[in-house]
């Protein structure tokens, strides 16, 4: 007899609570003046908060495909549940981000710390994106209440996927894979091999077009479905995997360990070479890696991790300006003690705010909606 696959899978609720602290890391170290040049070799990769975005996206496909093969909803009800669990959080952020706009320009006024030539290029990007977002304010906010602000071309609305909460670029993309899936997943399991080797093709090409024009004039936040189909791909793949093999993971989880370490060392794929790691752990019944994301503090931190996510901005928006105005000749190391040492426990009380007063109602509507 088959064994039953679990529906909870801990180790990935760890995994988004740790990504989502990587990304509040490489923001603070940016709104602090840090560059690759300004940090050793090693830490230099604190700074790619977009690796993390990736992984998080890999995690999607992942999740939502068997969700889909867990619960076969029908569509009206999978977008009612997946909206409610995006919009409610997103839209108080977003609208609290409305309110921080002035610490923007407080900022900017402000001469850049840390390493000079960056820091006059990161102002650069934020003058232009503060001027964009007060040239175009209300159809920004118009595309945002949608959450497919990402899939607006920049040619047509300057900044679109960045203007006001920058991290939603993201969150416009999932809702666009949220929209589509339940369809995807139908044709992949109608057309069989055929219909998996046009959807690798198709988001293969997609992964290249974010390279060449005019994608990257039209989205170069890469904020566009097709741009990081490839990704969601590999999540949905890793599921079919997960699937079959979860009954012999500590047979499987060994190889999985040793093909991120090949990844990693090819093709230095930070977020794949992760992914395998995670998935390794996943199957596997035991282990350092499965300990650590199955851990108390890690899962509470996976709790929040949306609004950890969504929110942080907003934190290091509004303490930046109080510390310029209370320390006028504070250091960049001064400033990243201080958004970390103050900024950090503020991130996560709003995010435990956020998760109890707004996302858990709003999750556990859409459990309602399911059962009615």
């Amino acid at each position: 007899m088959a064994s039953t696959s679990p529906r909870r899978l801990p180790e990935l609720e760890g995994l988004r609570g740790l990504l989502s602290w990587w990304v509040v890391l490489c923001h603070a170290l940016q709104q602090s003046g840090y560059s690759a040049e300004w940090l050793g070799r090693g830490a230099r990769i604190l700074l790619h908060g977009d690796y993390a975005v990736d992984v998080f996206i890999i995690l999607s496909g992942f999740v939502i495909a068997k969700l889909c093969a867990d619960s076969r909803e029908p569509y009206g009800i999978f977008i009612a549940r997946r909206f409610l669990r995006l919009w409610p959080a997103y839209i108080v952020c977003l609208f609290a981000s409305l309110l921080v706009r002035p610490c923007i320009a407080a900022i900017l006024a402000h001469p850049p710390l840390g390493d000079p030539v960056w820091g006059a290029e990161h102002a650069v990007r934020l003058q232009q994106n503060f001027q964009f977002e007060s040239a175009h304010y209300f159809s920004h906010i118009a595309a945002h209440l949608t959450m497919l602000h990402g899939a607006v071309p920049e040619t047509l609305l300057p900044a679109s996927s960045t203007a006001f909460l920058g991290p939603a670029w993201s969150i416009s993309l999932e809702w666009q894979f949220y929209l589509v899936a339940p369809l995807l997943f139908w044709a992949l399991k109608k057309g069989g091999s055929p219909a998996w080797v046009g959807f690798i093709v198709v988001a293969g090409f997609g992964w290249l077009a974010r390279y060449v024009a005019p994608w990257d004039a039209y989205f170069p936040m890469e904020s566009f479905l097709w741009q990081k189909l490839l990704l969601f791909a590999i999540g949905i793949a890793s599921h079919r995997l997960w699937e079959s093999l979860h009954d012999r993971g500590d047979a499987i989880a060994p190889a999985l360990f040793g093909i991120a370490g090949v990844i990693l060392f090819f093709t230095l794929s930070l977020p794949l070479a992760i992914w395998c790691a995670v998935l390794a752990a996943v199957l596997a019944s035991r282990g350092a890696v499965k300990t650590l994301l199955a851990s108390a503090p890690i899962q509470f931190l996976g709790r929040v991790s949306y609004s950890t996510y969504l929110g942080h901005m907003i934190v290091l928006w509004a303490l930046q300006p109080l510390v310029f105005a209370l320390i006028p000749a504070v250091t960049a190391r001064l400033m990243l003690a201080v958004l970390l040492g103050l900024g950090a426990p503020l991130i996560l009380l709003l995010s435990v705010l956020l998760y109890r007063w707004v996302e858990a109602p709003a999750i556990a509507l859409g459990r309602r909606l399911r059962s009615a």
